[in-house]
């Protein structure tokens, strides 16, 4: 039966020698570290007395220590340590190329349910189970850090949890891939348009300090950082708009007028935004509570501030 290989593969007897081998030059190495600190202890202990006169008890200890020494060596607790560092050693390298090897296969399998979520328009519980599982073990083993495709397979995954509006998925990302997923202009847009979302629906909107909110703000200070800076204020703007009791305020107002500084990209990128969101069935295939919430937000918005967002170059007519 053919073999298959990644770089050198050691197997049964010859991977056990090897590791046997390092191991105990590493235990070896760490037994004769501490036995030559105690000597140098002691032989700094001599240089001491020397100094004061008693010349001829260096030799003499010097002695001593290495008959100290040799005796050690022979004893049974030695050997003893010698076989639990050789075991521990031994053990610390297989669970380590383990851990290595159980990464790439769990990103070779991320990569083929990638393509899948890219292709599919759905996805079943079991492969966002195993998606978010895979995720977790690449994250443990380290071995994405040097793929430079990892980010397409993160915002493939990533942007199929927030078309579902799995809460809890995204958030498991969040939690293990925050620097990745800030790390590049497509994923930060992707995940604060989801949590600007999941802001607006939150039974914690009305606490500032709730987790709801911190991953917003987190997102939208990183938005800004890729040069989107209105998506964030247009989902800041629905919030104040709630929790007002969708009624206008002095920070709605403020919020608005800071849209005259944006370029036109950014205007006509809102124009899109609010007649966009405006009706659920304009985004969603099933309309949903969520998506009725937000359209009616948007369009409360858009009728008591039209003047405003006209005024500052945002035309919804």
């Amino acid at each position: 039966m053919e073999k298959n290989t990644v770089d050198t593969v050691l197997e049964n007897e010859h991977l056990i020698d090897y590791l046997s081998q390092k191991a105990a030059l590493l235990a070896e190495e760490k037994l004769i570290k501490h036995e030559e600190r105690k000597r140098q202890n002691l032989l700094a202990t001599i240089a001491v007395v020397s100094v004061l006169g008693v010349g001829t008890l260096y030799s003499a200890l010097t002695l001593l220590v290495k008959d100290q020494v040799d005796d050690a060596l022979k004893t049974e607790t030695f050997t003893s340590n010698m076989k639990s560092l050789t075991k521990d050693a031994v053990k610390s390298e297989v669970g380590d190329i383990k851990l290595q090897m159980d990464g790439l296969i769990a990103y070779q399998q991320l990569s083929a349910l990638s393509l899948k979520f890219d292709l599919g328009d759905s996805f079943s519980n079991s492969e966002r189970d195993t998606a978010l599982s895979l995720l977790a073990e690449i994250k443990k083993s380290g071995s994405f850090e040097d793929k430079e495709d990892f980010t397409t397979h993160l915002e493939n995954v990533a942007s199929s949890f927030t078309s579902a509006f799995e809460r809890g998925s995204v958030d498991k990302i969040d939690d293990l891939f925050r620097a990745e997923m800030a790390s590049s202009r497509d994923t930060t847009v992707t995940m604060l348009q989801h949590y600007g979302r999941a802001l607006v629906v939150s039974p914690e909107i009305s606490n500032r300090d709730s987790n709801a909110w911190a991953r917003f703000n987190f997102y939208s200070n990183e938005a800004v950082r890729w040069d989107y800076p209105t998506l964030g204020t247009f989902y800041l703007t629905l919030a104040e708009y709630k929790l007002n009791g969708m009624a206008g305020s002095e920070t709605i107002k403020q919020l608005l007028d800071t849209y005259k500084y944006v370029d036109n990209s950014d205007k006509a990128y809102l124009v899109r935004l609010y007649k966009g969101l405006s009706a659920p069935e304009n985004w969603q295939r099933t309309p949903n509570a969520m998506g009725r919430e937000i359209g009616e937000l948007v369009t409360g918005i858009s009728e008591e501030y039209g003047n405003l967002l006209s005024n500052v170059g945002v035309d919804l007519r």
